[in-house]
């Protein structure tokens, strides 16, 4: 056998023992051979001769949104829903100079009824006033690396209930407001930049003039808040809370900073809490 046929019949040994005992979907295999170049092997046949240095090993990393230079954007989340929780110390990861954010504060609560009296059906039927939901921030702004960020993540105000300390009327209360959600960029105080979405306002207790109780909305929250409705028993109303804008945000408005629901005679009359707030920060590089 000549040295030309024996080169051949080695390179042939060589491929047929890798395939049978790799199998590698939509990879590729790089054998050494006598001539200082690789064989290129793939699943299917031999398709020649490369340079090592111009195999690459395929990028693996992926995500759904767009990417700059390889570097994916890095989300965090309040309640963890499509991102990570954000550390209570943090900075802005390396390379990545731009941010999106979007803060809503928590949702105000409704107020009750009257008085403990209307719940037994002795009184006239009355409504508290719907909370007002919280603000709602969204928009983009460019970062430094390194630049620390801090976000106080603003609660929905919990029930109202009635004054039960007073007997034996039991009077009602009005409710409460939901607290801010702010962020804040910088370094230190002198340089910082904050960033607010404010909470809704608390729904009025039902307070009756000229037969008819009538239970206040609670103011919304700014920017972009919604301020909740009025409790009115002379239209047989009851206060709802107010929430954000449907058409607007669509996978916020019924989940996050929600006003409550104002207190109604048949339910106990406590006015109900309003939704937590919320933030969602997403780094990318330009």
């Amino acid at each position: 056998m000549d040295a030309s046929t024996l080169l051949r019949f080695r390179r042939s040994a060589v491929i047929a023992n890798s395939l049978t005992k790799t199998r590698m979907q939509d990879t590729s295999i790089l054998i050494d051979n006598e001539l200082g170049s690789s064989q290129f092997i793939n699943d299917n046949n031999l398709t020649g001769f490369i340079k090592p240095s111009i195999h690459k090993t395929p990028n693996t990393q992926s995500s759904s949104a767009p990417t700059s230079g390889g570097y994916p954007p890095i989300v965090y989340c309040s309640d963890g829903s499509g991102g990570l929780l954000l550390p209570s110390s943090f900075v802005v990861p390396a390379e990545y100079n731009r941010l999106t954010y979007v803060l809503i504060g928590g949702g105000g609560s409704g107020g009750t009824i009257l008085n403990y009296y209307d719940i037994f059906g002795g009184g006239s039927p009355n409504f508290g006033g719907g909370g007002g939901s919280g603000g709602i921030i969204t928009t983009t702004i460019s970062v430094t690396p390194g630049t620390s960020i801090s976000v106080t993540l603003g609660r929905g105000a919990n029930y109202t209930l009635l004054d039960f300390s007073n007997p034996p009327d039991y009077n009602g209360n009005n409710g409460s407001a939901g607290e801010n959600t702010v962020m804040v960029v910088g370094a230190n105080f002198f340089i910082a930049t904050s960033y607010t979405a404010t909470g809704g306002g608390g729904g009025g207790l039902a307070t009756l003039t000229n037969g008819i109780t009538v239970g206040q909305a609670g103011n919304a929250g700014t920017p972009d808040g919604v301020q909740g409705q009025e409790g009115n028993s002379d239209v047989n109303s009851i206060g709802l809370g107010g929430k954000l804008n449907q058409s607007i945000y669509p996978q916020y408005s019924n989940k996050y900073g929600y006003g409550g629901n104002g207190g109604t005679q048949w339910d106990g009359g406590a006015g109900y809490p309003g939704g937590s707030g919320f933030y969602k920060l997403t780094f990318t590089k330009v």
